[in-house]
């Protein structure tokens, strides 16, 4: 009995001291603290905390206390300190408060919430059910993923894994995929073994940027938009396009053996194509897609919209024109390279000709200046270059070589040529201030051409070295920036736009620039159209500064990139856009597995976000598509098939969500007209709204700010016939 009177006296001991010092610590650390078992087991554990009040006086404190501060700014720092420094830091005059740090869901939660996915995940009304991309193949098209990031495993047995399958094409010390003949190959078995090392086959790594992870974290990771979804991954080899279209068709396959609805994510792309679509992989790619429903192709539309990297596009006069391009240092040497295309119907009406201008470099400027021109070569039809390659060779006034520059030129079909520019810079770059040579690239006659720099450099705005070209010198532009694959007819083009401006880091909340606003197209994210005149991007997603998972193969240079814990990062690009989309189109699988590549497309654009940044879109625009992504109203939109059976509703009320109404009102259409006009009153019968719908929509999204709590009346073209709702506004 003794002891047991002891004992308990040294626990109020105890809680007396610690009521004491309780109104300076946050809940997590009060509940920390009134769990015995917890405090016992962890006594000697560290604590990572926020401590609030006299930073100076903290440092010193912490450091007395056996703690390690990490940060500290002039109210707050963060600290690591043990269980037992916990009260003797708290009794301080100088401290205020203590948080402990809690846990957090950075990754992607401000893109769930930009495309209200956040509404899809918890199955607001009218969704029927949560939706979390269950039952649904995610596959990426990458440079791989980290197997072993807790995203991809089962948060339910943390040594099982969400991946069935892990092709790496570049790699050789194993097995084929059946029906390929390079690469290695292993299965969710393989992946586990090597969770749990019972047999480490995996010699797959996400090296470099860890690129590839971070796109599964967004698309399809734990924290991302379809936690639930199966992932099967291809590790690109991205020397060869042939791989993309063999991945496209690798993912289908076991998808189809599966039984189970797919969506790819490619967050790749180039210009060496034509961008009209016609690429091989391209038409691979759209042939798969529309071999049977349950099957969506989404790549990145590209990161070119700032570089000015396309020349043409317009009907060209019978003058010349001519645009510069300069070499980049590559592989020890100086080169560019050009890839355009022609219509083989103006192959005779268009010369070419190439010139240059002699550079050094104005030390006291920091500019490039051209001293002297060193002329042009002769013109030549570009239907003398069809078949062969044609080379112009520049020196200097002193004879010397400065480079040379050839072009190729070969049909692609019937309709459409290419040609394909080298320019070799040969220049002494032992001089002290050598400069870039600028090399012309001559045009005249009539027709059109289109081209874009693969390597190497434009001037779109010689005025910035302090240059001033000829009237006939015309400047690159950023139209035509979306990539292949992305132009593909079939394929879902995504661009980028602000996803966030702060987050949170290991040394606390950073911002960046306050020029950049939340909501606005990203600066890089690439510009349309398609050469054949189509829409791209069709589709705008959250992009700039995306928080997904980190590889932890990868290095990370700074600080202010990674998460509170460390295992996840900022990146930003369309890449990160692309799989914000595929997660996106995952959770539309779950709801309708069924639905064809472009019943997906045709649900997706017609349920966009318009806003202050997009502008009103009537029609679609080639920065932002058809909007911003909301993949919300894409799947609270009612098939047209499941009202076709249902007639007017007469004298009952029906459903307008969201309610509190937010400012957009949803009313549900229960009318096959094939053209309806709508008329909503108030209960005096004012008209306060009056429109036309055609092809017998079932749904009208109205925004309005004029409606008020109450009732009102919807009437459509059936008469007398007519319906009430009820809206409660906020």
């Amino acid at each position: 009995m003794k002891r047991t009177f002891i004992f308990f006296a040294g626990v109020l001991l105890s809680l007396s001291l610690f009521a004491q010092e309780s109104s300076k610590l946050d809940v997590g650390l009060m509940e920390l603290n009134s769990n015995q078992t917890t405090l016992k087991t962890t006594v000697t554990s560290k604590l990572n905390v926020f401590i609030y009040g006299n930073s100076d006086a903290i440092v010193k404190l912490v450091e007395d206390n056996r703690g390690t501060v990490n940060t500290a700014t002039p109210n707050i720092v963060t600290a690591v300190i043990t269980n037992e420094a916990l009260n003797k830091i708290a009794e301080s005059n100088d401290v205020t408060r203590i948080q402990i740090a809690r846990e957090t869901t950075p990754l992607n939660n401000e893109a769930i919430k930009n495309i209200n996915a956040d509404k899809v995940h918890s199955g607001t009304t009218p969704l029927d059910k949560n939706y979390n991309g269950e039952g649904v193949i995610v596959g990426i098209i990458d440079s791989g993923i980290d197997f072993q990031h807790e995203d991809f495993r089962n948060p339910e047995n943390n040594e099982k894994s969400r991946i069935l399958y892990l092709w790496d094409q570049t790699k050789s010390d194993g097995v084929n995929p059946s029906d390929f003949s390079y690469g290695s190959y292993w299965t969710k078995d393989d992946i586990e073994s090597s969770l749990d090392q019972t047999n480490p086959t995996v010699s797959h790594k996400d090296a470099g940027s860890g690129h590839g992870t971070h796109v599964s974290g967004t698309a399809a990771g734990n924290l991302g938009i379809a936690p639930k979804a199966d992932i099967i991954v291809v590790g690109l080899d991205f020397s060869k396009s042939t791989g993309i279209a063999d991945a496209a068709n690798f993912i289908f396959k076991k998808a189809d053996e599966l039984g189970k609805p797919c969506v790819i994510n490619a967050s790749l792309g180039g210009h060496f194509s034509t961008h009209d679509g016609t690429s091989p992989e391209e038409l691979i790619i759209d042939h798969l897609v529309n071999e049977k429903p349950g099957r969506v192709f989404v790549a990145a539309a590209g990161n070119e919209g700032g570089d000015y990297i396309h020349f043409g596009g317009t009907e060209l006069r019978d003058e010349e024109a001519w645009t510069w391009y300069y070499p980049a240092l590559r592989n020890g040497a100086f080169a560019g390279r050009v890839y355009g295309t022609v219509k083989n119907e103006d192959l005779d009406n268009l010369e070419i000709a190439f010139g240059l201008d002699s550079t050094f470099l104005d030390l006291s400027n920091n500019v490039f200046k051209p001293v002297k021109f060193m002329g042009k070569s002769e013109y030549k039809s570009l239907s003398d270059c069809v078949g062969k390659t044609l080379s112009f060779k520049f020196s200097y006034d002193d004879n010397s070589e400065a480079g040379e520059v050839r072009i190729a030129c070969s049909r692609i079909n019937d309709d459409i040529s290419e040609f394909y520019i080298l320019i070799d810079e040969s220049a002494n770059s032992a001089l002290p201030n050598y400069g870039w040579d600028y090399y012309r690239f001559y045009i005249k006659g009539t027709g059109t051409i289109n081209s874009w720099v693969i390597a190497g450099y434009s001037d779109p705005n010689p005025a910035v070295n302090n240059v001033t070209p000829d009237p006939n010198f015309t400047p690159t532009d950023n139209s035509y920036s979306v990539g292949s694959p992305a132009t593909g007819k079939e394929i879902i083009s995504v661009g980028a736009y602000v996803n966030r401006t702060t987050w949170d880091t290991p040394q606390g909340r950073v911002g960046v620039n306050s020029s950049i606003r939340k909501g606005e197209i990203a600066g890089f994210s690439s510009i349309g159209p398609s050469v054949d005149g189509r829409v791209k991007p069709e589709i705008t997603a959250p992009g700039h500064y995306v928080m997904s998972a980190l590889s932890h193969f990868v290095t990370p240079q700074n600080e202010l990139d990674l998460s509170p814990d460390r295992k996840h990062t900022i990146m930003s690009g369309t890449s990160m856009a692309s799989p914000v989309v595929t997660g996106a189109i995952a959770l539309i699988m779950q709801q309708n597995p069924n639905l064809t590549n472009r019943e997906i497309r045709d649900k997706l654009f017609n349920s966009t976000i318009k806003d202050s940044f997009t502008g009103d879109l009537s029609t679609p625009s080639n920065t932002w598509g058809y909007g911003k992504l909301d993949i919300f109203e894409a799947m609270s939109s009612t098939d047209s098939e499941e009202v076709q059976s249902v007639s007017v509703i007469e004298n009952e009320m029906i459903s307008a969500y969201p309610n509190p109404f937010d400012g957009k009102l949803h009313i549900r259409l229960h009318d096959n007209s094939k053209e309806n006009k709508i008329s909503i009153y108030d209960l005096l019968g004012n008209k306060i709204y009056e429109t036309v719908v055609n092809n017998g929509v079932s749904q009208l999204i109205w925004d309005s700010s004029k409606m008020t709590s109450g009732l009102y009346f919807i009437t459509t073209n059936s008469g007398n016939k007519y319906s009430t709702i009820k809206v409660i506004k906020k």
